[in-house]
């Protein structure tokens, strides 16, 4: 590529072509490094070419937008690494850029990448300031990439940008509106799970549980809440986790901590073993100790969450003698 280059006229019209995949080279082969250093040092070679590329005359619109897309994923990687803010803003600066080379109606699956990239970066920017515009910037963004991504054409990009949406909702409902926001967070997992399936997606589907599993059981002890008699929010939770354990179980690689989703599923039985009616308490109980049990199977004795287990496994024992005697 660099004999390629060096022997391109400057004026040449695949001079920033070029440097766009001479900077994905490099970008590629930084990610291959293992010593920290080498790592930052072959993005940051990346992130020049993909600059320099962007001063060459006569370039395309289309390389225009890839050579500032692909600067964009540069620096939020970068962020990962050192001075996250800085990297985010530049990250920010460049797919912002990078829009107006592209069109919602012509290139509809680069320019819903575009935003659903940009919603992300805004996304972790709000974790070190101003999270409410921020946060309010990514879920526009991320609107703006569903109208690109159709379920009938693109379903599993549908659907993670409707899980990227919804973790937006979710992390918005801890500065305003949670009620409310935490229903759109709900509605947009929902809708994610549609396509995210065991048999299209175990891994992603099995995340997507894990994280509905959040919105119900927070909207079920939020003192706000509506009033929910027959605790459907904690039961839709419990349904999610269960779920999700059956899906990251499908999975060839699991990408959850089974352990830990069968201890939390254990102490849901457990509080609903304590709230529930009584004809409800042995089986809450039950699910419970079988719950504790398997985590304890798949729990090495080093984890720091091995000995919480077991204190959990013997006050649930204590409980099912407490309520429903020695037998």
């Amino acid at each position: 590529f660099k004999l390629y280059l060096r022997w391109l006229p400057e004026d040449d019209e695949q001079r920033a072509a070029g440097l766009n995949d001479l900077g994905t080279l490099y970008w590629l082969n930084a990610q291959h490094q293992q010593e920290r250093e080498a790592l930052i040092a072959g993005m940051h070679s990346s992130a020049e070419l993909y600059k320099t590329g962007l001063t060459c005359p006569n370039t395309d619109g289309e390389t225009t937008s890839r050579l500032y897309g692909n600067l964009g994923a540069v620096y939020s990687a970068l962020a990962n690494y050192a001075d996250p803010v800085t990297y985010l803003k530049e990250a920010i600066t460049a797919y912002r850029q990078a829009l107006p080379f592209s069109s919602a109606k012509d290139q509809p699956e680069e320019y819903g990448t575009l935003q659903n990239s940009l919603g992300s970066v805004y996304w972790k920017l709000a974790y070190y300031e101003q999270p409410k515009p921020h946060l309010h910037r990514a879920i526009a963004a991320y609107n703006e990439a569903l109208n690109c991504h159709h379920p009938d054409s693109s379903p599993l990009d549908y659907a993670a940008v409707q899980n990227n949406l919804g973790i937006a909702y979710w992390s918005l409902s801890r500065h305003e509106r949670p009620i409310f926001l935490l229903k759109h967070a709900i509605a947009a997992y929902r809708d994610a799970l549609n396509y995210r399936t065991p048999s299209t997606d175990s891994v992603a589907c099995a995340s997507t549980y894990y994280i509905l599993v959040t919105g119900f059981w927070e909207l079920a002890n939020h003192p706000n809440a509506p009033a929910d008699p027959e605790g459907r929010y904690k039961q839709n939770a419990v349904i999610a986790y269960e779920a999700a354990l059956k899906a990251s179980e499908l999975s060839p690689a699991p990408s959850l901590d089974v352990g830990s989703i069968r201890h939390c599923l254990g102490s849901i039985y457990d509080k609903l073993a304590r709230t529930a009616a009584s004809p409800a308490v042995a089986g809450n109980l039950e699910r419970a100790l079988v719950h504790y049990v398997a985590a304890l199977k798949v729990t090495p004795k080093t984890s720091a969450t091995y000995e919480p287990l077991i204190k959990a496994l013997v006050r649930n024992v204590s409980t099912h003698y407490e309520m429903l005697g020695l037998e």
